[in-house]
């Protein structure tokens, strides 16, 4: 083809430095490349592990906060919404809590709206006898997805499940803080091949 036949012209008749400077800027260019997306894959791993840790640490401290406040004889509806009005979840997260038969009777605001399409999955895993169930939830809203805990309330004294708590944390801000990790490594990717590119040909030339 004339343009390969014109490009293999232009390639013979480059010096020897540019060519080697070529060579190892374009295997140093893929080497970054390589090492930049695993470390953004594994970043936006951790980030999500560590919301879903949020979401099930908040559920089990609230379930504990509640079944403390049920050994001293509390009411459920009026101990939960106690608790959130005392002290509301982390960051970016919405909490609500339910009685036994899943009607909302406290929340933080948003609770129920962010909740509603996943609550029943959630109180029928609870209910078939796990200790807690989590789930991304990736239509909830404007805000994006989030992850969905929920765990069981039992009555102190007779054993017997007497509601749920269930937390939601969005993930959008882990999410901005791999995009910003990714976007400072696309960057010093950037910088370090513009480097190799400029002391390239004088390192080549020393040699």
């Amino acid at each position: 083809m004339p343009v390969l036949a014109a490009l293999r012209r232009r390639w013979a008749s480059v010096s020897l430095t540019a060519r080697l400077t070529t060579w190892y800027v374009g295997l140093l260019a893929l080497m970054l490349i390589g090492v930049g997306t695993m470390v953004y894959v594994s970043l936006g791993r951790v980030a999500t592990a560590g919301t879903v840790l949020v979401a099930e640490q908040t559920s089990n401290q609230i379930r504990q906060q509640l079944e403390a406040a049920l050994t001293a004889h509390q009411v459920l509806a009026v101990a939960a919404q106690a608790l959130f009005d005392s002290q509301g979840p982390p960051p970016g997260a919405v909490a609500s809590v339910a009685d036994v038969t899943g009607s909302v009777v406290a929340g933080t605001s948003g609770s129920s709206v962010a909740l509603q399409t996943v609550r029943s999955e959630g109180m029928d895993a609870v209910r078939a006898g796990s200790a807690n169930w989590i789930a991304v939830n990736a239509d909830a809203g404007g805000d994006g997805p989030v992850v969905i805990s929920v765990s069981p309330i039992v009555d102190p004294f007779t054993g017997s499940l007497t509601g749920f708590a269930q937390v939601s944390v969005a993930v959008a801000q882990s999410e901005l803080v791999v995009r910003t990790a990714g976007l400072l490594l696309a960057a010093s990717t950037g910088v370090v091949l513009l480097l190799a590119v400029l002391v390239g040909p004088w390192v080549t030339r020393l040699g």
